[in-house]
């Protein structure tokens, strides 16, 4: 696991270095600057490529790291010459939600830095025990449909020095007679790709470890640091409610452990993890009542951290929208009761400024779900026909998919949501309930609902569920805050009776807490009476250790087909020469896990050419067909691949979008054998077969 820890330290450097320094020049305050660092530093490493693109110029540690790290310095540099006043904003200043510290203290408190590494630390030990630990080998990978682009397009990345996400591709450092589909276009996020490729540039590994540590980080660090953030903003005068949150963020089993799952959906882990940090000091902005003075730093962050989200995945903003919009109203209607209007003309005043408020946030709704530009994400087409009362089943036991019921965070969040009706905190719950709609919508596809409330979410309930938990855990916080306050509240009462309890009222506290952890976090299932128990995160840990990360389970491209390919590879003369396969037996990942030169990287059968269309539906002609011959030439095609020879459908381990009308489209490659004329045999394992093709 040495190769994965160094790649995971090369990933926080260049996730934070960068944008540490450039926040540092802003003027904010360390704690600041470390917690949304990786904002800037994934608008870097997103928007540069895109200009580079047209500009011609190659995406390498130099001009994607070194040149912004070079010109966020001298932007510092220059701040600290400056002979300004200094300019602060340090996450919980005096705000209208309370105070922490003596008004203009500007300074990071030790406590601050304590509880943030205390966030850092459980989420480590959580992402060790369901992610790491899981882990048969360090470059082990998911052979799941998604894959195939994001292992493709960051070898294709690394290959090239094109990093553009206007222009991202699997084939972008192929020559244009070796590629089967049209020119790459159009935009898709491809932040986590170029970190991906930045790692393995910088610690000198492949793409599988490479994005196994950046998973890693963006569940241990990145998103803990920025829930860290959020939760120290919405609760600055509440410490016990801040320090609960470092152990409900890592509480829930379905986020962020569904990213690596279902898809696996990648970018939008990275995006995720960045967006609360950006909720956060965007709440933190307005809450100091000091916009005006610090307007400047503030465009400045807003615009850095919408280039970076949008690029890293569009996703992320709409999502942030949801929680900000139900913010907004509450800093509307606080702003209004705050002010110098007369008592009398204030409620007046909240209701029409509401209404136009939600009016506006319904038209730019409406836009969004109708503009042609999201008609790929809005138009997905995911349909599902739970009935009502297995969705609500699900929704209620928070049983979302593959995770066991998650009892300590129905608890905690049903407690803190009273918690938070008690205290008149409503527009906390309205993302949360926002979600419980869009998830019941993605089950029971009841349109046009499901297109108005999760179209933006492609429609599917996995994403909603993540969603809907990153929502509640400021509202967890708040309940297990609520339940330890209770617990040393009971102990200390207890007086004389129990003297040994009731002077150690927060052990009581701390052993609730202890409790809590131990039925949720490890991944264990316990026999009683006949009857299995499982923590929340059993079923989670056990599917990253069987059908997907670990040694146990059959895989499309397993270890066997990816030590053959290896094998393969090194019987090749040119070890860039192109080789034609037959994608739905795993190859379609060899490109970006073993570095040949596949011919075909995606399944898909749309949009090819003519000639890809001839290779793999009569290459087994090329002894006697003058049409395949030139092809063959026109390509240059050295080798063929198969990892399912002789196969048959019903005994295939197959993608799950792979079905049997599908296998005719291949026919031309799949029927080639040892005897077919034009081939020879170099390698044979099994069902695997690698070919010559003769010249």
């Amino acid at each position: 696991m040495l190769e994965l820890f160094i790649a995971s330290i090369c990933a926080i450097a260049l996730l934070y270095a960068p944008g540490f320094i450039l926040f540092k020049a802003l003027r904010c305050s360390n704690l600041l600057a470390l917690v949304a660092a990786p904002l800037a530093s994934c608008a870097a490493y997103g928007l540069l490529p895109i200009l580079y693109y047209g500009a011609g110029i190659e995406c390498n540690l130099l001009t994607i790291v070194v040149g912004p790290t070079v010109v966020f310095a001298a932007a510092f540099a220059i701040s600290c010459l400056a002979g300004r006043e200094r300019i602060t904003h340090t996450l919980g200043l005096p705000s209208s939600m309370g105070e922490w510290r003596n008004p203009g203290d500007s300074r990071d408190s030790a406590f601050d830095w304590a509880v943030l590494s205390l966030y850092l630390v459980c989420g480590i030990i959580v992402c060790s025990i369901v992610f790491i630990g899981q882990l048969g080998a360090p470059d082990a990978f998911f052979s799941r449909y998604d894959n195939q682009t994001h292992l493709n397009v960051a070898q294709s990345f690394l290959d090239s020095g094109k990093w553009s996400s206007l222009h991202a591709g699997r084939y972008l450092a192929s020559l244009p007679n070796q590629t089967p589909y049209g020119p790459a276009g159009g935009f898709y996020p491809a932040t986590w790709h170029a970190v991906v490729a930045l790692i393995c540039i910088v610690s000198g590994t492949k793409v599988t470890i490479a994005s196994n540590a950046l998973m890693a980080i963006c569940a241990a660090i990145v998103f803990p640091s920025g829930m860290f953030a959020l939760i120290r903003t919405l609760f600055p005068n509440q410490r016990g409610v801040v320090l609960a949150g470092a152990f409900v963020t890592v509480g829930f089993s379905t986020y962020p452990w569904f990213f690596p799952i279902k898809g696996p959906t990648l970018p939008q882990m990275l995006a995720f993890g960045m967006m609360v940090s950006f909720m956060a000091v965007l709440i933190d902005f307005l809450e100091q009542g000091k916009l005006r003075q610090k307007l400047p730093s503030f465009v400045i962050f807003s615009m850095v951290s919408f280039i970076s989200l949008a690029i890293a995945h569009t996703n992320a903003l709409f999502t942030a929208f949801v929680f900000l919009a139900a913010y907004g109203g509450h800093y509307i209607w606080k702003a209004i009761a705050q002010s110098a209007l007369p008592e009398d003309r204030k409620p007046v005043l909240r209701i029409v400024a509401i209404t136009i408020y939600c009016l506006l946030i319904i038209v730019f709704w409406a836009f969004c779900i109708t503009t042609p530009l999201l008609k790929g994400v809005v138009g997905y087409d995911h349909y599902e026909n739970y009935t009502i009362l297995r969705t609500m089943a699900g929704l209620v036991t928070m049983r979302f998919g593959i995770s066991a019921i998650q009892f300590t965070m129905i608890l905690l969040s049903t407690v803190g949501a009273i918690v938070c009706i008690r205290r008149k905190m409503w527009w906390l719950l309205i993302p949360a309930a926002y979600m419980t709609i869009a998830y019941f919508f993605t089950r029971t596809s009841y349109q046009p609902w499901l297109t108005i409330f999760a179209g933006l979410w492609y429609s599917l309930p996995y994403r909603a569920a993540e969603c809907l938990c990153i929502f509640l855990m400021p509202v967890a916080s708040l309940g297990l805050a609520r339940i330890c306050e209770f617990c040393t509240s009971w102990a200390t009462g207890l007086g004389d009776r129990m003297p040994k309890i009731s002077s150690h009222p927060q052990l009581v506290a701390a052993v609730v807490v202890v409790l809590l952890i131990a039925i949720t976090v490890p991944p264990v299932s316990i026999n009683i009476a006949g009857r299995t128990f499982h923590t929340s995160f059993s079923s989670v840990a056990q599917t990253m250790g069987t059908v997907i990360y670990g040694n146990d389970g059959n895989r499309v491209y397993g270890r066997e087909e990816v030590d053959f390919v290896d094998k393969a590879k090194a019987l090749m003369d040119d070890p860039n020469a192109l080789v034609i396969n037959s994608p739905n037996d795993g190859s379609l990942f060899s490109y970006g896990v073993n570095s040949i030169n596949a011919y075909f990287r995606g399944s898909a059968v749309k949009h090819q050419s003519d000639e890809a269309i001839i290779l793999r539906t009569r290459l087994s002609d090329y002894s006697f067909d003058p049409k395949v011959k030139r092809v063959v030439e026109y390509t240059d095609a050295k080798y063929v691949l198969q990892l399912d020879h002789g196969v048959a459908y019903e005994d295939l381990i197959k993608l799950p979008q792979f079905y049997e009308k599908h296998k005719d489209a291949w026919r031309g490659v799949d029927a080639i054998d040892e005897r077919t004329p034009g081939f020879t045999l170099l390698l044979s394992e099994g069902d695997m077969r690698f070919y010559r093709i003769d010249r």
